[in-house]
């Protein structure tokens, strides 16, 4: 009996001395994988919530705002205060005056007069005159 407590004594002591060896030997390798675990919990977390967020918040969600206050108070300003007039006064009347008369006085008569009968007597006849042709080789290619 006192063998048999002996052996499970020894057995004891022997599987606590290769854990204690095993991690000894290991240690630099336990400390590597729980070293960045350690600083995640320590450093990145607080980081996150300290640094980040609080970046986040005064400086992109601050610059966001502070775009669209530049939005409205250039860019719009700016439609209304100098292009819109410039529209109204100048762009406005310019195309009534010279571009609208243009269109109407020059462009209208001339594609009726000049560049409607020139695509139907001549444009047309071309196209006509080449389909012709094009047939007649086909009816050639065919009976030679």
């Amino acid at each position: 009996m006192f063998e048999s407590q002996m052996i499970c004594c020894l057995l004891i002591l022997g599987s606590l001395g290769m854990a204690c060896g095993v991690t000894y030997y290991y240690w630099h390798k336990i400390t590597a994988f729980f070293g960045p675990v350690g600083k995640f919990f320590s450093e990145t977390i607080p980081n996150f919530f300290s640094k980040d967020i609080a970046n986040f918040f005064n400086h992109d969600v601050a610059g966001f705002f502070n775009n669209i206050g530049n939005f409205f108070n250039h860019d719009v300003a700016n439609f209304f205060n100098k292009d819109l007039p410039k529209i109204v006064n100048h762009d406005v009347p310019k195309f009534l005056k010279q571009d609208l008369s243009k269109i109407v006085n020059h462009d209208v008569p001339t594609f009726f007069k000049k560049d409607l009968p020139k695509a139907v007597n001549h444009d047309v006849q071309g196209t006509r005159n080449i389909l012709t042709s094009m047939f007649t080789g086909t009816l050639f290619a065919f009976m030679g």
